[in-house]
Order: C-alpha cells, then structure tokens, then sequence
C-alpha cells in the first residue's frame, strides 16, 4: 500500500539552522522557506489538520525521498 495517498499536500516545518519556518510539499526533496510566516509551524499544521504522524512522514520524505516512506 502506497502510504504517501495518507500524506497531506503540503505542510509546515522548523529550520533550526536558519531559525524559520519552512513548507515542505509532498514529492518534492527539500523545503522552502515560508514567506511572511513567523507563526510556528505547529500552529499552521493544526490549521491544516495535519496529524504529528503526517508531519513526520512529511519531513522524513523531504529529506531522504518520498519513495523511502513504508
């Protein structure tokens, strides 16, 4: 079973190297910087509805491949 169907499309994450909040977007390795967002990335994610379990995911996929999450 592909569990990347369970992933949101995007999410929020912290960049404690450069001290911001960065968009991670499903599929795609890396982040972005959030432009404007000095709200934490916790309070954007429960906007979303996003569960810590999606988060994860998400940023285990940004850093290691999509492809890698079971």
């Amino acid at each position: 079973m592909d569990v990347r169907c369970y992933l949101p499309d995007m999410c929020y994450s912290y960049d404690p190297i450069h001290g911001r909040t960065v968009c991670i977007r499903k599929d795609i390795i890396g982040t972005f910087v959030a432009l404007g967002r000095s709200v934490p990335p916790e309070r954007l994610n429960k906007v979303m509805n996003l569960t810590p379990l999606q988060v994860e995911a998400m940023e285990y996929g940004s850093k290691y491949g999509f492809d890698k999450i079971e």
